[in-house]
Order: C-alpha cells, then structure tokens, then sequence
C-alpha cells in the first residue's frame, strides 16, 4: 500500500472512497462535509436524517457520489464524543478505514485530519498506526482462485491524507513516518509468526534479521560452537529437538546519545 499526506483542498482529490470524519453529537455537517453535502445537492444530509447516522466512534455511512464529485463514494465516518476522542481512538480510526475500503471495494482513499484535542502529529502517527496494521494481509499460501469465486479480491493499495495546512503537514508527516515504521516493523513480525516452521529454519530466520542490518544495526552470526560458549543453553536445548543446526542471531543498535542498554532475548 503506497501512502502520501497532500497539501491540496481534497475536493479536488480524485479517489475510489473519500472518508470524512464526523462526531457524534454534531447536528449538522460542517467544514470538508458541508461542502460535499453541496456537491451532492444535500444527499448526503438527508441520508443522515434518514438512517440516523449519529457519529458514533466506528460508525459508518456511504453514499454514491453518482459523478458529481472527484470520489467515486464518500463515507461518513463517525469518531465518537470529541471530549473523549483521543490517541486511541484516532489509531482505531485508521483500523475503521481500512475495513470500510474492503467493504466498498475501494483500492484508493482518501480523507482529512480531524480537528480534535489531539495534535497532528500524534493524529499521523496513529492513523498511520490502526491503518496500515488494519490492512495487514498474509497470502503467501494461498491458493489460485476458484472459478466459482467471481468476485475480485479488492485491496487498499493507495491512501492520501489532504491537509491545507501547511504547519499541521509538517507534523502529521513526522508522526505518519513514525507510525508506518512501527505497524510496518510489526507486520514483518506477524509474517515470519505465520510462515510454518518447515518454511522457517533457523538459516532463514538468519536471513530475515540480516535483511534488518544496516542503517545503524549491526549483525552478528553464531554458530553452535559459539553459542555453547556463551552459554546459551536454553536455545541449544530446543535445537536438539530439531534435525537442522542452530543459529543464533545478534542485532544491535546504538543510537546517538545513548546513555542506557536494552537487551531483548528470544529463543
């Protein structure tokens, strides 16, 4: 999924879903919202009345733009109480946006920073969070598709967040970074916990970690000889079990400034 923050009106922004953020307990819509409602000649607000769309955190409402904006739909996108709105629920956000562009089958979003309690950049950061987390998908074993199954596998594959400010660009695209990192980090995590052990020796784990050297990481490789050396008796005891040779892996990452060590062991 390739992801951009833009510095552009979004009206203009032409994209498959255009999720606006609501809360709950707003009578009517205002700002981004407003102006697609006149768009669309006020469908948007009488679908509201209509189906009671309250804003609750999570709650969800679409509606076809029918040509008449650069979206093919537009959701609304409920955020909850704004006094209670804040990092948690802005990263859940991004998880609701995932599931409504599965659900509308919708391979390219977009949609605005909310004006809430929360700053900018934590906003970036956890949208970019329950995002890309949200849109995580394992199909390394799948299969070819049946012929019976006729409808397409949609997947999320461009999202853009418009902002006209320039100073609220600036640090959501700070905190956006930061959060892709993170939810990518933990994504490469969840691969390597899916793929079955036949698929994951020790040499192949060697490899993935190696692929993370680099770039301020240092990486080192022992081998059983090494390992009985230092004593490293708990891995060496499950490598007994298994008929292929035990590796063992040291990653090491010294920040500038760092004052304290941190050391994390798994077997």
């Amino acid at each position: 999924m390739n992801t951009q923050i833009r510095q552009t009106d979004i009206l203009t922004q032409e994209c498959d879903l255009l999720v606006l953020p609501h809360f709950q307990g707003v009578a009517r819509l205002a700002g981004v919202a407003a102006l697609v409602d006149k768009g669309l000649e006020g469908g948007l607000s009488k679908l509201v009345g209509e189906d009671k769309f309250e804003g609750r955190l999570g709650q969800t409402l679409v509606f076809p733009t029918f040509g008449k904006l650069k979206a093919r739909k537009v959701a609304l996108l409920g955020l909850g109480d704004k006094k209670h709105f804040g990092a948690d629920a802005a990263r859940r956000i991004g998880g609701h946006i995932a599931k409504l562009a599965q659900q509308a089958h919708a391979e390219n979003v977009a949609t605005v920073l909310a004006a809430s309690n929360v700053d900018a950049r934590t906003a970036g950061q956890m949208l970019a969070e329950g995002l890309v987390l949200s849109a995580y998908r394992f199909h390394r074993y799948h299969g070819t598709q049946k012929k019976k199954d006729t409808r397409p596998v949609h997947e999320l594959k461009q999202f853009t967040l418009c902002e006209t400010d320039g100073r609220a660009i600036k640090l959501a695209r700070e905190g956006w970074e930061r959060g892709v990192v993170l939810a990518e980090a933990t994504n490469l995590a969840r691969d390597l916990v899916n793929t079955p052990s036949a698929h994951m020796l020790p040499r192949d784990l060697a490899a993935a970690a190696q692929a993370l050297s680099g770039k301020g990481v240092g990486f080192k490789v022992m081998s059983r000889s090494e390992m009985e050396k230092m004593g490293m008796e708990a891995a060496l005891s499950v490598a007994r079990g298994s008929a292929h040779e035990p590796i063992g892996v040291h990653l090491v990452y010294k920040p500038k400034g760092a004052k304290k060590r941190i050391a994390i062991v798994g077997k």
